[in-house]
């Protein structure tokens, strides 16, 4: 097995009531942030309790981009997608240019983690990434 490390971490706070406010203005300002998925579970809420959710995952996204080291808003907010786990933690799916970002720096696994309370989410990330070996005395073959 190859060694691995943590590559970066993120975190993120979200007001609620300011996440609200940029919701309202923004007639399809949910479906640009959050997938069909997302929404899916999302849309299972109401009220407060969907702002908390789409809140938290908000922060995630942002606290994933930190952790890959590039700003939010350089990618999709599709390209990272925040799903739930049947087993536990959340988990992350990295999709276009996320994905692209984490192959080229070797990231192989981020994981989430995130809190609502009545006024603010909070949302951590760490990537990790992987020390790949590479013979030197042969040739190197890739794909």
């Amino acid at each position: 097995m190859n060694q691995r490390y943590t590559f970066g971490i993120g975190v993120d706070v979200v007001d609620h009531d300011r996440f609200a406010l940029f919701v309202k203005r923004r007639s399809r300002g949910v479906d640009r942030i959050f997938t069909d998925g997302e929404l899916d579970y999302i849309n299972r809420f109401k009220g407060d309790g969907a702002i908390a959710r789409m809140a938290a995952r908000f922060g995630a996204k942002e606290a994933v981009s930190k952790a890959l080291g590039v700003t939010l808003f350089s990618l999709s907010l599709h390209d990272i997608e925040v799903v739930n786990s049947s087993d536990g933690p959340p988990k992350v799916k990295l999709h276009a240019k996320a994905k692209e970002v984490a192959f080229q720096s070797n990231v192989v696994e981020v994981k989430v983690s995130f809190s609502h309370e009545v006024r603010v989410s909070i949302a951590f990330a760490m990537a990790i990434a992987e020390i790949r070996s590479v013979d030197l005395q042969g040739p190197l073959e890739l794909g």
